[in-house]
Order: C-alpha cells, then structure tokens, then sequence
C-alpha cells in the first residue's frame, strides 16, 4: 500500500535546480518548475551516474515537463515519465507522484 511521506518544504527546492531527498531507503531528486514538483531516483538507468549533479533541462519532454541531463553521458530523462529523450540511456527512471500541502512537498512511495 502506498503512502505520503513528506520530504521537505517546497522552499528547500530551488527553482529548476536539482535537489535531493531520502525518502524510505530511496535516494531520491526533487526539481520544482512552476507550481509543480518532480521526483525520481537519482541514479542513471545507464551507468548509475548521480544525477543529482546533472542539468535541468525545462520543457524537455513531450508535454513540457522538464528534464533532467545526466552529468556523465548526457541522457535526458523527462521527469514526469522517467523515460530516456535520448542515447545512451534506454530503461527508464522510477518517478515518484507528488503533492504540495502549503508549503510541505509530499511523495508517494
């Protein structure tokens, strides 16, 4: 059964900059864009890069979610889906759902 754990306070996330959190044993990344925050493991489907040092990449998916870029092959995983934009990454990242409850970021884990 999934639950809600809250992580941080949404003022602990930088505008479209890559933030971290441990949420029930997942290393997880947070990037807020807008009203919305974002979050997925922090470890590369392709060479298990921290992608917490990697770039934000907005509007990088289909729908305009943003995108993180891997620091160490340049992969861009949309963060919305965890899907791969492109090579050399091919498996996905496991994205996580999020709430905003005032200023507490919750995920779903």
């Amino acid at each position: 059964m999934a639950t809600w754990v809250k992580v941080c306070s949404i003022g602990d996330i930088p505008e479209g900059e890559v933030s971290t959190a441990e949420c029930n044993g997942a290393e997880l990344m947070l990037v807020r864009a807008g009203d919305a925050v974002y979050a997925a493991d922090k470890t590369c489907t392709h060479a298990e890069a921290d992608l917490s040092g990697g770039f934000v990449a907005p509007g990088a998916g289909p729908d305009g979610a943003p995108g993180v870029r891997c620091p160490l092959h340049l992969s861009v995983f949309e963060l919305k889906s965890g899907i791969p934009l492109n090579p050399p990454a091919e498996a996905p990242l496991r994205t996580y759902r999020t709430r905003i409850d005032g200023d507490a970021v919750y995920v779903e884990v």
